[in-house]
């Protein structure tokens, strides 16, 4: 699942910037939740981003942004009590290129009680 968003993330990447030596990092940041029982994993990228009129529909089964799994990683997500969430920021950036930060919560509770 989390391959899936970074997946996402490249590809939107070269589809706006082109591949050549100075595309834009893809960002992944990391965090404990507050009660230690979870982790968030953020993918951001300086892609397009996604339109604000498609950003409800994402989670449709049948909706898709150029192959997008991201209905799939979502209920993977859901499964393991985590949650998939995606933040776009279609146009934030100064040069007008926009960008998505994907944020994917897993509890760590869950996949200690799944290992054991």
């Amino acid at each position: 699942m989390l391959l899936e968003v970074i997946k996402n993330s490249m590809r939107a990447v070269v589809e706006c910037h082109g591949v050549d030596n100075n595309m834009p990092p893809i960002k992944i940041v990391i965090a404990d939740g507050e009660d230690n029982e979870d982790v968030s994993i953020k993918v951001s990228d300086e892609g397009e981003g996604i339109p604000r009129s498609s950003v409800s529909r994402i989670w449709s089964y049948f909706y898709t942004t150029a192959d997008s799994e991201a209905f799939e990683s979502r209920l993977f997500a859901r499964y393991f009590g985590g949650d998939l969430q995606v933040i776009s920021m279609e146009g934030y950036e100064g040069d007008g290129s926009g960008g998505a930060a994907n944020v994917v919560e897993y509890p760590i509770f869950v996949y200690m009680s799944k290992l054991l």
